[in-house]
């Protein structure tokens, strides 16, 4: 793994045998959104840096509903475009606070969609310092489309438009939730470092690929 900088955080992707999907609302492609008459939050707008490196969407807008004291994950919505009609993704893995993960079902066209994921997990206090990675994993085309947010306070009212797609939970194996403990970390000098990861559930998993971010917002990646 070559590294310029330190490292902030990780992603690790693992793959588990007996997993569901839950599918989002979809509600009247082409229209534009109506305030009250769709769905509105209040929410910060974050700051965000899109990391992809393959061609498979683009991202608009990114905001994310900040926690009450003693929530652990919140509402993630971001506005995206896929490049090929009907691209189906399945699910999202982040790093962050509580680097919730999971998987569902949306298919996403070429023009606007709003999608709402369970995903956000920012603190209660907005810090700007804090950034979160965010992968949304694909499998019709495959690829992924990556990127990163700041959990900056920016407060305003989003309605969504249409197509809106909300997914209220997100799905985990019906066989064994797996958990991932990371580190140490050992540098072995300004380009190279070496992370551990631990499986700490005792799930029957394989490491796919991963994403590293260090403090620069430099992502890398491999992919099996």
């Amino acid at each position: 793994m070559q590294l310029s900088r330190k490292i902030l955080l990780v992603a690790l992707v693992a793959s588990v045998a007996s997993v569901g999907t839950v599918t989002g609302l979809v509600f009247a492609p082409g229209s534009p959104g109506i305030p009250y008459l769709s769905p509105t939050y209040q929410a910060e707008k974050a700051d965000f840096r899109s990391m992809s490196q393959n061609n498979l969407g683009t991202i608009y807008e990114v905001w994310y509903i900040q926690p009450k004291t003693g929530e652990r994950n919140t509402t993630l919505i971001i506005v995206l475009s896929a490049n090929s009609p009907n691209s189906h993704f399945y699910a999202v893995s982040t790093a962050g606070a509580n680097s919730p993960y999971g998987n569902f079902s949306a298919t996403i066209g070429t023009g606007r969609t709003w999608l709402v994921l369970p995903a956000a997990s920012c603190p209660v206090t907005p810090d700007p310092t804090i950034t979160e990675l965010v992968v949304l994993h694909a499998e019709s085309p495959v690829g992924e489309i990556v990127f990163s947010f700041k959990c900056t306070q920016s407060p305003g009212t989003i309605v969504l438009g249409n197509p809106h797609i909300i997914i209220p939970q997100l799905a985990h194996s019906t066989m064994c939730i797996y958990s991932l403990s990371i580190g140490p970390v050992l540098y072995v000098n300004d380009s190279n470092a070496t992370v551990w990861a631990h499986d700490m559930s005792g799930c029957n998993i394989t490491l796919s690929r991963y994403y590293v971010m260090d403090a620069q917002g430099d992502v890398y990646s491999q992919s099996s």
